[in-house]
């Protein structure tokens, strides 16, 4: 069995417990040759000799005292360092550069976003609203749109109800121009067609139907009364001016039956009815009786004294068809006194009266300028 040697000097230590041979630690306690911490602080080396250890420590030692190993240890950290630096710059400009991006990106939709919002509040229709709502789902003014949206379908239903009471041709035009592609727009449609058919019917003329029947051909109107207007236009077509003789007849009782009315010789109007009257204003197949019944509540009714009727028979269109019936266009002058302090009105209105072959008030529609 080979005894342990003294690190310190190389002899065989002969005591198992301890450390250093027995020369040693007597030269140690007489004269202090060594330094304690020798004593406390050492601890055996594990896998490496004595040899080994000494050569790395001469390595070591080497080095540190070799200027050229020490220069040459120092670049290889500045390098090192250098390299750290440059990959940590190009590290946080890359961070920068990708923020930048990112913020103009932001940016750039924010943009986009708020141009296309003002462009829906500009064509302000509930279709503009969902258009925004279809492209942006989470965009910033989703609320306004919605609240919009629903603001938009309560003013459009108000609009549309008023219109549908007492909408002219003009009015609905209107609607259906601004407001396409709605849930009113075929209602609409169907309104227009009604109210156009409902004015030429009080014209009743041969050019009314033509201008109806033009329409549907433009596509302006849907066409609903389109076979009944072809037939009233054929029925006027062959129709023949009157004159002569027979044109001075129907002027005459015309002038009768206005001064008739205007003097409310009543009795005397009643005369010049046909027994059942097909159209008077807006009452629909009427007695004479009835008649004079809603002439006297009416002028009751406004508070009226006189009202004088003067047709202009200088201008005077009549017309007779196979039948025998004259169709008379005539524009007259309405002038009206009221009993109380009320500002006396003027009104040029037109006619369309409709004889019989006796010459007897079949029609009488009123259409005002």
């Amino acid at each position: 069995m080979l005894s342990k040697q003294c690190p310190l000097c190389g002899n065989p230590i002969e005591e198992d417990n301890e450390k250093f041979c027995s020369d040693c630690r007597r030269l140690d306690e007489q004269y202090g040759a060594f330094s304690r911490s020798v004593f406390s602080e050492y601890q055996p080396f594990e896998g490496k000799d004595i040899d080994a250890l000494d050569r790395e420590e001469a390595s070591g030692n080497l080095q540190e005292n070799n200027p050229t190993a020490v220069a040459t240890n120092s670049k290889k950290r500045k390098k090192t360092k250098a390299w750290v630096i440059v990959v940590s710059v190009f590290v946080l400009s890359g961070i920068a550069a990708g923020g930048y991006f990112f913020l103009q990106y932001q940016f750039q939709n924010d943009r986009e976003e708020l141009a296309f919002w003002n462009n829906s509040l500009k064509i302000n229709t509930s279709k503009s609203y969902m258009d925004y709502i279809n492209c942006y789902p989470n965009g910033k003014y989703i609320k306004d749109a919605q609240d919009n949206i629903l603001r938009y379908n309560d003013n459009l239903r108000k609009f549309w109800n008023d219109i549908k009471r007492n909408g002219s041709e003009d009015e609905i035009i209107y609607f259906l121009n601004k407001y396409a592609q709605t849930p009113y727009e075929k209602e609409a449609t169907y309104l227009l067609d009604s109210v156009a058919w409902a004015n030429v019917s009080k014209l009743n003329t041969q050019e009314s139907y033509k201008s109806y029947l033009d329409r549907i051909e433009k596509k302006e109107l849907s066409g609903t009364y389109q076979t009944l207007a072809k037939e009233k236009y054929n029925y006027f077509a062959q129709m023949e001016f009157v004159g002569g003789k027979e044109w001075e007849n129907v002027e005459n009782t015309l002038l009768v039956f206005f001064s008739h009315l205007s003097s409310k010789s009543y009795d005397n109007v009643r005369l010049l009815f046909a027994q059942t009257v097909k159209t008077f204003y807006t009452k629909k197949d009427v007695s004479p009786e009835e008649i004079i019944v809603s002439i006297k509540d009416e002028m009751s009714k406004e508070d009226i004294s006189v009202m004088q009727i003067v047709p202009d028979t200088k201008q005077m269109q009549v017309k007779k068809d196979n039948k025998g019936y004259y169709i008379i266009n005539v524009t007259a002058q309405k002038n009206i006194n009221y009993n109380k302090a009320k500002e006396k009105s003027e009104v040029k209105s037109k006619f369309v009266i409709v004889l019989d072959s006796g010459r007897k008030v079949v029609e009488l529609n009123e259409l005002k300028d």
